[in-house]
């Protein structure tokens, strides 16, 4: 194009126009031009600059949605005094009810403008934060593009894209949801968890399921897969969770590399911290069984954890009849937790099939609100069923003590570094120790004692009799130690 402009400059000089000024004006210039097109024959020159100039120019196409047509379906099908869809139907299609939708808008209203209506600097008016909410929960329920509903809720990717960011990270942060649905246990929580299993399980002192699951992270970075990409052959982010037999889950840890196993993302998890740091201890509370008391409820776990004085594991390969019996109680009592991830995975299908999202945080407030909306529906359903208690999971007034009964004495005389380690080892509050080497003998002694194979045979062979004896009756006539033989068949 430079060669073309040089040629037209020297046919000007060549032509001899007598003024500048005339120059300057655009029919005379656009003349000029065609004349040199036409002398020299180069027409095909005007072909290729109209084409690079419509291509230069080129701007994305602007949708004119219709933002109250949206509404007005939205509100038509689904939230007004007759719907067309009834309350069954909305459970089904946005895996929550009615009433929990509307309660969410305005909880998030409260938190976030965004779910505000309001008019825009045009003077239109903004989405209907029923319309965002739905469209949010639709990809989060089904695991689509962002594009893919636009036809019924009229809006385009990016502000899709805003709705599900915005309703994900309002769900985990806002105070009036998360501290119901994501709240840690309390002292109380642990004894209704505890009874609710002792009924179930006919055992004492079972805090719920630990497992491991993987979300399929389909928009991994290529540099990043070696270090997602684990034994599923694709790239894979891990989620660690306790639930309890009604599938409420009560931990939960999201961000572990598809690489690591059930013992790489345990050493990493943010329990075993609360175990070292007493935060855990809080819950503690004395139970008996078979005769033999314990201090520290525990977690079922599968054959691939260590053994520790909390963790209730099954015997992979059982040698005797007492173990032959035992391993398929244990596994299921344990199947709770795949329940859950079941259930999850079902209700959800952004994080049960691929997750399309590109960045790890919102992968964590997707995974965290699924979970959340989860247990709103687990309380639900508690709430209806008639045999069970509504108000299971219920918030007392009343909050947790900072520290049980047997070691208030202990914590209250004696703080900072004068502390014993004898003491420190309990329901202490580690936040009063200045003293880094006691901060390190403390954890030292909860590591020893966490990590004592005797207590977890202990616990162990404590079920394994007790089970045994509910099950065939504790008459006297049964013989324990018979039961410890090598396993055989025919005889058993």
């Amino acid at each position: 194009m430079m060669h073309v402009c040089i040629l037209v400059a020297v046919h000007i000089v060549k032509t001899g126009y007598e003024s500048l000024q005339y120059l300057l004006s655009r029919d005379v210039l656009e003349q000029i031009i065609e004349e040199f097109i036409d002398k020299y024959d180069i027409g095909y020159i005007r072909h290729v600059r109209t084409a690079a100039e419509s291509s230069s120019t080129r701007k994305r196409q602007m949708i004119d949605y219709d933002r109250e047509r949206a509404s007005k379906c939205v509100r038509s099908d689904w939230f007004c005094s007759v719907p067309r869809f009834d309350d069954r139907q909305f459970e089904r299609t946005f895996r929550l009810k009615r009433s929990m939708a509307e309660n969410i808008v305005s909880n998030l209203a409260n938190f976030d403008p965004f779910w505000l209506s309001s008019v825009d600097c045009c003077g239109r008016m903004s989405i209907d934060p029923l319309v965002k909410f739905l469209a949010a929960q639709k990809m989060i329920c089904y695991g689509v593009s962002y594009s893919a509903f636009k036809d019924y809720f009229q809006m385009g990717e990016s502000t899709a894209r805003l709705c599900l960011q915005k309703l994900t990270r309002g769900i985990v942060k806002c105070p009036s949801i998360s501290a119901i649905y994501l709240r840690a246990p309390t002292k109380s929580d642990a004894k209704n968890v505890v009874a609710l299993h002792r009924k179930v399980y006919g055992v004492d002192g079972c805090l719920g399921c630990l497992d491991v699951t993987k979300i399929h992270w389909s928009a991994c970075p290529v540099a990043w897969k070696g270090q997602f990409e684990g034994k599923e052959g694709y790239p894979t982010i891990g989620l660690e969770a306790v639930a309890d037999y009604n599938l409420w889950i009560w931990h939960n840890a999201f961000g572990f590399a598809g690489t690591l196993n059930d013992i790489n993302i345990w050493d990493r998890s943010p329990l075993l911290e609360s175990m070292l740091d007493g935060t855990h201890d809080k819950l503690d509370f004395k139970f008996v069984i078979d005769g033999e008391e314990f201090d520290q409820l525990y977690y079922l776990v599968d054959g691939i954890y260590p053994s520790l004085s909390r963790f209730l594991a099954t015997i992979n390969d059982p040698t005797t009849n007492l173990d032959c019996f035992f391993a398929p109680k244990q596994e299921g009592w344990r199947k709770a937790i795949e329940r859950a991830f079941g259930v999850l995975k079902k209700k959800f299908l952004s994080i049960g099939t691929r997750c399309l999202l590109y960045h790890c945080e919102d992968m964590f407030y997707l995974v965290t609100a699924a979970i959340v909306m989860h247990n709103m529906m687990v309380h639900e359903r508690i709430a209806l069923d008639e045999r069970e208690n509504e108000s299971f999971y219920d918030i007392g007034d009343e909050q947790m003590d900072v520290t049980s009964t047997e070691h208030d004495d202990d914590a209250n005389s004696e703080e900072g570094s004068s502390v014993s380690v004898q003491n420190a080892v309990g329901n202490f509050d580690m936040s009063n120790v200045k003293d880094s080497m006691m901060k390190y003998k403390i954890i030292q002694k909860r590591w020893k004692k966490l990590y004592s194979e005797e207590n977890s045979i202990r616990l162990q062979d404590a079920v394994k009799k007790y089970v045994f004896k509910k099950h065939y009756g504790d008459d006297g006539s049964l013989d324990i130690s018979a039961m410890a033989d090598d396993y055989d068949p025919l005889t058993f």
